[in-house]
């Protein structure tokens, strides 16, 4: 095969060489439980952005909408243990939703070094709206699907989980 590459280090055939061949043993790797989880996660957001354009967000301020929802006045810190993002994610991400009117951050007044943050009225409507979406796209996802059925795939979804959980403490 030819070392040729053009200007964006793409490699180049010359007219005489052919394309490879997938060799035997290359197919595509087996649908595994957890690549299903992925197809399914991706699958969920792609159907809400594309029935409910206008009350969805980035993912990183979905996952601190509901951290604060559950409760409020946490710490950047706690935001970030909470949601698994990265502290420097949490504080861009933040000043974003500042600027658009979801957040307001205040400085604890018992440690001057703690920043708390509080949803703004527009930011508990706007994480209402996102809850109901995605109450109506779960509802389609389990379309189908007995309780017992439901309720299987929530304790083997919770085992994974935990197994996930444990090997990532380890």
């Amino acid at each position: 095969m030819s070392d040729r590459k053009n200007k964006y280090g793409t490699n180049v055939l010359d007219k005489n060489e052919h394309i490879p061949q997938r060799q035997e043993g290359n197919a595509e790797p087996k649908m595994t439980p957890i690549r299903m989880i992925n197809e399914v996660s991706r699958l969920f957001w792609e159907v809400a952005h594309e029935r409910y354009p206008n009350d969805m967000m980035q993912n990183s301020y979905r996952l601190i909408l509901i951290q604060l929802a559950i409760r409020e006045g946490r710490s950047q810190l706690e935001l970030a243990q909470s949601t698994h993002l990265k502290p420097p994610t949490i504080s861009v991400t933040l000043q974003k939703m500042e600027a658009d009117g979801l957040v307001v951050r205040y400085i604890d007044r018992d440690d001057m070094r703690t920043t708390r943050v509080y949803l703004t009225e527009k930011g508990r409507d706007f994480n209402r709206r996102v809850q109901s979406v995605i109450k109506a796209v779960d509802e389609i996802a389990t379309s189908g699907m007995t309780e017992e059925e439901t309720e299987t795939l929530y304790k083997i979804l919770s085992k994974i989980r935990q197994n996930l959980t444990e090997a990532k403490s380890q």
